[in-house]
């Protein structure tokens, strides 16, 4: 049975109406793959905190390990309990 022209046409903009489908929801896993990707590396480890504090215990040239200071300056002190206090 041959396919009338109406019927092709019909088919092929069928086609091409899924193919951009298929292009947008691509784009749109790119972007949120991109996004999980920037938040995944925007995450703090622990690491970061060990240099935090090697380079905050570091006092005129003199390391001091395990001393801590607020933004304001004030050295925190550790308890036996492993909690800071001032």
């Amino acid at each position: 049975m041959a396919l009338q022209h109406s019927q092709v046409q019909s088919a092929c903009i069928c086609e091409a109406l899924a193919i951009c489908v298929a292009d947008n929801m691509k784009e749109d896993a790119r972007k949120m793959v991109l996004t999980m990707v920037d938040m995944e590396r925007s995450y703090l480890t622990a690491d970061v905190f060990r240099d935090i504090i090697s380079q905050n215990g570091a006092v005129d040239g003199a390391e001091q390990p395990g001393m801590l200071r607020t933004l304001s300056g004030v050295i925190l002190s550790w308890e036996l309990d492993g909690m800071p206090c001032m």
